[in-house]
């Protein structure tokens, strides 16, 4: 009798060559979602991320150093504005002649102009006070002359010391008799006639060591401080380029925060586009 042949149903279960970690039956999506889930690029930061952030941190910090500088430059700016403004100017002073001569005239109305560089002549000066050139200094070895002239209202700092003489009435210049008999000048005064260049300003804008002088004159002469003036003797337009060197130190830093600024925006652009070209769409 013939053998029977045996036959074998194939079974579900798995196959003993096959791996039993990944069967053959998988559908193939899965594996590579497998191989992505195992990418070891996905467990590290991304670089070019972290360098974006700190690209951006760069920035920022770049930002607040602009603004910084520039209020700290836009300060020291405003505070000089004057003095760069004057020294701007000619060092050729207007001439705005014999004070003395245009009162005595009869022409009261002062012609200075507020900031300007002038030559004057034909001053009184009345109540000559001596002051330290340099107030802290601990023992001053200088001094500086300041004099009030009733003609114009005109307070004067000058470098150098009057001599005014003493004497009666019958020595005064006969022009300026309603100037003594109103008490505002002595009768010696009035045979001074003082001239000299120099910086003319409203009595507002006096320097600060002079502000107290020139209030206690005008309230004397019952004005306030801007109807009168003040002459700062020698000082040209020319004296004043430490000011103009005080703008360029405070635009140097901000100048160069604007540069390092652009750079670091370009930098950061550059890196934001190349990351945006490689993203996936």
């Amino acid at each position: 009798m013939p053998e029977q042949e045996q036959t074998h149903t194939p079974t579900s279960g798995p196959s003993k060559d096959a791996d039993p970690a990944m069967p053959a039956t998988v559908d193939p999506l899965f594996s590579e979602w497998a191989a992505i889930e195992s990418s070891p690029r996905l467990l590290k930061p991304d670089a070019r991320i972290d360098s974006m952030q700190k690209l951006r941190r760069g920035l920022n910090i770049r930002i607040a150093a602009v603004v910084v500088l520039a209020i700290m430059a836009a300060i020291v700016m405003w505070k000089t504005r004057h003095g760069v403004s004057y020294w701007l100017q000619s060092n050729t002073p207007v001439e705005l002649g014999d004070l003395r001569k245009s009162w005595v005239g009869g022409n009261r109305v002062f012609q200075g102009q507020h900031d300007s560089f002038v030559h004057v002549s034909g001053l009184v000066p009345t109540r000559l006070i001596g002051v330290a050139a340099d107030p802290d200094a601990a023992s001053p070895s200088e001094l500086e002359y300041v004099f009030f002239c009733p003609l114009f209202n005109l307070t004067v700092l000058s470098k150098h010391k009057i001599e005014i003489p003493s004497g009666g009435l019958h020595e005064m210049d006969p022009g300026l008799h309603r100037v003594v008999i109103a008490g505002l000048a002595d009768p010696g005064d009035t045979m001074v006639s003082w001239q000299g260049n120099g910086r003319l300003l409203r009595g507002d804008a006096a320097p600060p060591e002079l502000r107290a002088l020139v209030t206690s004159y005008s309230r004397r002469m019952g004005k306030y401080p801007e109807q009168t003036w003040v002459l700062l003797e020698d000082k040209a337009p020319s004296d004043y380029l430490p000011s103009f060197i005080v703008w360029l130190v405070a635009l140097v830093p901000f100048g160069a925060s604007i540069v390092f600024y652009l750079r670091a925006r370009k930098s950061w652009l550059a890196t934001t586009e190349a990351g945006l070209a490689r993203a996936p769409t």
